[in-house]
């Protein structure tokens, strides 16, 4: 049996790029967001963001199977090139991510990643997501994962930075 150790891009590549010229609210979420990577919580706060008329869109970087119903609030880049993470962020002009994951990780590259980037980060108070982004200056755990309350602590980390 053959063995090969593939390591993870490091992550201290990134550096912050945080540019606020514009006021709009751009919600990035990345990964592969799949059912435990919080797929129904992001859909949630599409839906939400749909019927009160929010003034804001969401990008997943990465995919999630579509989306169920049709939204202008919503773009989709799919699979990207972990190098390329930071060009992505700036093209969609994301100001705060969300890390929807209903799974406690055990260390989050994509938490790590994206406080590396500059970027506010919201995510639940689960797994070793939520210790890293409670110590983080730009940072917010959400205790709730009702659609209303996510929105408001994204809405609150943006205005904030």
């Amino acid at each position: 049996m053959n063995l090969s150790v593939v390591r993870h891009h490091p992550i201290d590549r990134f550096s912050a790029f945080l540019d606020r010229q514009s006021k709009e609210m751009v919600i990035g979420v990345v990964g592969s967001i799949s059912h435990i990577k919080g797929r129904e919580h992001v859909l949630n706060l599409l839906r939400y963001m749909d019927e009160h008329e929010l003034d804001a869109r969401l990008v997943v970087v990465g995919d999630m199977g579509g989306v169920p119903y049709s939204s202008k609030r919503i773009s989709i880049t799919g699979q990207y090139a972990h190098a390329g993470l930071p060009k992505l962020l700036q093209r969609h002009h994301v100001t705060v991510a969300f890390f929807p994951s209903i799974c406690p990780e055990t260390f989050g590259f994509v938490v790590q990643e994206l406080m590396l980037l500059g970027l506010p980060v919201a995510c639940f108070g689960l797994g070793a997501q939520a210790e890293y982004v409670a110590q983080y200056k730009n940072g917010l755990v959400i205790r709730s994962m009702d659609a209303s309350d996510v929105w408001l602590g994204l809405k609150r980390l943006h205005d904030a930075t």
